[in-house]
């Protein structure tokens, strides 16, 4: 499972970076390798397999250096902030409107699933809405809090986290990059405070992607964001076997959120960087 951090500003987009979004990609021999170790079910397709997990302000620009619009299995949004849901527009008219694959010039919709909190199917119309009210591009999906479901190779589980709206933290299962045969597990925060719910979810896995929009010593509102101490304690209690820290918006010194880190979490810990990558 490869994570290619597109985009990694929190609150805002940043000088250096769009707002959140990552792509998680795993290819077809990991898909192949994981079938015949028992690890995914035979019925999955073997292919390269793909899921955008946020899409904040101007993600998509970069992301589509990486994958057509048309390639995307399905789109993963924690909650409706803008600076991880606003550029579902763009998603939009990449699908409808592309002279190769659009669904305006070929006919054929691509449905792309998007998965969400309660009320994403309504912000999915106000960005599909067009003369014929057409919903075929876009087909939006509400999650429950401890659900799991399977897209393809993936298994993703979510559950509630502690933030200012309705927000999901993820953990996603998958074939590995680094033990074929194996699956690999990604817990990704959203936007939290400190809850019982994302240690839960960050139990044991490889890689903890964690916000840490937050400075120790600073006043913030209860349920708003975790600091760079408070995402090394959960990586701490739940085991984690490496941190990545992200979303940190661009008035907030990464190296004071990464510091902070280190101070409560003695394993591998790192900033992500715009269109960076790690593999797990």
């Amino acid at each position: 499972m490869q994570i290619r951090t597109v985009g990694i500003s929190g609150s805002v987009p940043g000088p250096d970076s769009p707002a959140s979004c990552y792509l998680i990609t795993v290819t077809a021999d990991e898909v192949a390798a994981c079938i015949a170790a028992g690890n995914v079910a035979e019925d999955v397709e073997v292919r390269d397999w793909n899921i955008v997990m946020e899409l904040g302000n101007g993600a998509m620009g970069p992301l589509i250096k990486y994958i057509d619009a048309n390639h995307i299995d399905a789109v993963l949004i924690s909650h409706l902030h803008g600076d991880h849901f606003a550029d579902m527009s763009a998603l939009y008219v990449h699908l409808k409107h592309n002279p190769v694959y659009g669904s305006a010039i070929t006919g054929v919709p691509s449905g792309i699933k998007i998965w969400g909190p309660d009320g994403i199917d309504e912000r999915a119309r106000r960005v599909t809405i067009d003369l014929s009210k057409d919903m075929t591009v876009l087909r939006a999906n509400i999650w429950n809090d401890g659900q799991t479901i399977n897209i393809g190779p993936f298994a993703i589980s979510v559950k509630l986290v502690f933030h200012m709206v309705e927000c999901y933290a993820m953990r996603i299962v998958g074939p590995s990059s680094e033990n074929l045969g194996n699956c690999a597990t990604l817990t990704y925060t959203g936007d939290t405070d400190y809850c019982d719910n994302i240690v839960q979810l960050s139990r044991d896995c490889d890689l903890l992607l964690a916000e840490a929009a937050h400075v120790e010593g600073r006043t913030v509102l209860p349920g708003l964001h975790i600091s760079g101490a408070q995402a090394g304690v959960i990586a701490t209690e739940a085991g984690a076997k490496q941190l990545v820290l992200t979303h940190i918006p661009p008035w907030n010194d990464p190296q004071v959120a990464l510091a902070e880190a280190k101070s409560t979490f003695n394993g591998p810990t790192f900033l992500a960087i715009p269109e960076g990558t790690f593999q797990i």
